[in-house]
């Protein structure tokens, strides 16, 4: 898999949960693992009050992408921006080659770390 493909899609489902649109990232999701209601608590559920902000790409670029065994899955734990600042908030979201121009991808969990 390619990575810039993998970083470009997890920025673009960021995106979407930081403009509060969980019920498109739900529709979107290829296992839908959690709900709709799930998503949105994941990012809202914070102590600090701050939004959900779409950090840098360039931020991305270091992740660690873990690949799972059979070779057209990868697994990869993100940390959430609230405010334009670094939280301990961790998207959790697998990123699947579905062998067409784009990935698909599963949010297997928002949680606190």
């Amino acid at each position: 898999m390619k990575k810039k493909k993998v970083i470009e899609l997890i920025h673009y489902v960021i995106s979407l949960l930081a403009e509060g649109k969980y019920k498109e990232v739900y529709d979107l999701d290829c296992r839908k693992l959690l709900s709709i209601e799930e998503i949105k608590d994941g990012v809202e559920d914070t102590d600090s009050g701050l939004t959900l902000t779409l950090q840098p790409l360039k931020e991305l670029k270091g992740v660690e992408i873990y690949d799972i065994e059979g070779g057209n899955e990868v697994y990869v734990d993100v940390e959430l921006w609230y405010g334009g600042k670094a939280s301990d908030t961790t998207l959790s979201i697998s990123v699947i080659d579905n062998r067409k121009d784009t990935y698909d991808f599963s949010i297997e969990n928002i949680h606190v770390l």
